[in-house]
């Protein structure tokens, strides 16, 4: 039963919170100012990253709201399936383009992708594991997974990330993509 538990339930929860790496990576892109190739900008300001912070906290916290206080009217498994692409999707795209402002629509579209997915996901993890699992310690796999997530993220983004952080995006959005059909086993 042990191995069944771990295939059925522990591996999907573990790539599908592999979503919430594409954040921290974002955070530490911007946070190292050699990381961007500002010559390849259309228009680049001393305060892009300022105002695209601001608009994405903004963002991020109106559909966090609403995704919270609608939760049981808007979350369905087809519309959390499709934004987990879009964030996989988002992250190759943030990986390999050479314009930063791409990459600034890209951290702003995931960063209220994620305002939805963060109650949506773990709504439908934990109605999940109460509804098949009776142990309450499979409640806990979802956030300690996440916290993996960004601690081994930030592990290889500090290591090499001046010098391969578009190859990081890229795995990361093709996991992202990839644990998607994992909604539907689960």
């Amino acid at each position: 039963m042990e191995k069944q538990t771990i295939i059925k339930l522990i591996l999907p929860i573990a790539l599908i919170s592999s979503i919430y790496s594409v954040v921290i990576y974002n955070i530490l892109v911007f946070t190292s100012p050699k990381s961007l190739e500002t010559h390849y900008s259309f228009f680049l300001t001393s305060s892009t990253f300022t105002t695209a912070a601001t608009l994405t906290f903004i963002l991020f916290l109106v559909t966090l709201i609403i995704s919270i206080k609608y939760l049981d009217k808007i979350t369905n498994q087809q519309i959390i399936i499709a934004f987990s692409i879009i964030v996989g999707f988002c992250s190759i795209l943030a990986g390999i383009s050479w314009f930063i402002e791409i990459f600034f629509l890209d951290f702003i579209l995931v960063g209220v992708l994620i305002a939805y997915l963060t109650p949506a996901v773990n709504k439908f993890t934990s109605d999940k594991i109460n509804s098949e699992y009776k142990n309450d310690n499979y409640l806990y796999i979802l956030p300690v997974s996440i916290v993996i997530w960004i601690l081994i993220s930030w592990i290889f983004f500090t290591l090499y990330g001046e010098t391969i952080w578009r190859f990081l995006y890229i795995i990361t959005g093709i996991i992202n993509i990839s644990a998607t059909p994992f909604f539907s086993i689960m």
